[in-house]
C-alpha cells in the first residue's frame, strides 16, 4: 500500500535508494580490499575487541573491562566467523532483489533486519 498522495514511481525510487546504498557498501568493501574482503572477514572480531577496549579506556567503566565473549569465540572459530560475516556481505550485495516484488522485498527486508541485529 502506498501512502496517500504519493506517486508510485516516487515510492519505488525511494526504496531503490535505500536498497542500492547496501549494494554500494558491498561493492566498496570489495574495491577497498582488492577482492579479499570475503577471505579477511574473520578479522572483524579483532575490531570488536578493539572497540570494547576503547570504550573501557574512555570511561573506565568496570562493565566494559575484559574482552567480549562473543568476539573471543569468533576469534577462536575463524571459519564460522567468515561464514557469518560473508552471509551479511551477500545480503548487502544482493539487496537490489528486493525491488522485484513484494515477496522478495519481504525476504530481503527480513534478512537485512537479521543482519543488523546480529551485528
Amino acid at each position: 500500500m502506498l501512502p496517500e498522495g504519493l506517486p508510485g514511481h516516487l515510492f519505488y525510487y525511494s526504496q531503490g535508494m535505500v536498497v542500492f546504498s547496501y549494494v554500494a557498501c558491498a561493492v566498496t568493501k570489495l574495491i577497498n580490499s582488492k577482492g579479499l574482503w570475503l577471505w579477511r572477514s574473520n578479522y572483524i572480531c579483532i575490531e570488536m575487541i578493539k572497540s570494547q577496549r576503547l570504550d573501557y579506556y574512555a570511561d573506565l567503566a568496570p562493565e566494559s573491562a575484559g574482552d567480549p565473549p562473543a568476539a573471543m569465540w569468533l576469534l577462536n572459530h575463524p571459519w564460522t566467523t567468515r561464514i557469518l560475516f560473508d552471509m551479511g556481505f551477500f545480503v548487502e550485495l544482493l539487496a537490489f532483489v528486493a525491488l522485484k516484488n513484494r515477496p522478495w522485498a519481504l525476504i530481503v527486508g527480513c534478512s537485512i533486519i537479521a543482519f543488523h541485529q546480529s551485528v
